[in-house]
């Protein structure tokens, strides 16, 4: 799942695109991961994380963290597919 956060930044540096590609891919672990838990997983460093939260205009990881996850719940409940004309088929009348 793309998370919105990191569409706006376009200059991201590569270990702060891998970062980002490993919270994509693991959201389910986001809650309990520490900084030093991301930087051994995504082969990055702590230093690496601070710099993507700065950028991303945060104070630091755990504010990221919790923006991430406050996006995920939104998300969980957000159905984007909505099929507005359901129950109605094309033949329905006005009064159906």
């Amino acid at each position: 799942m793309k998370l919105d956060i990191f569409s706006n930044q376009i200059d991201f540096t590569t270990s702060e695109k891998v970062v980002i590609l490993y919270l994509e891919n693991h959201l389910n672990e986001i809650d309990g991961l520490t900084i030093t838990d991301l930087a051994k997983k995504s082969l990055t460093s702590n230093a690496t994380i601070i710099r993507l939260s700065h950028k991303l205009g945060y104070d630091g990881f755990k504010d990221l963290k919790v923006n991430i996850i406050k996006n995920i719940e939104t998300n969980r409940f957000t159905n984007n597919q909505v099929d507005f004309s359901f129950p109605f088929s094309p033949i329905d009348d006005l009064n159906t």
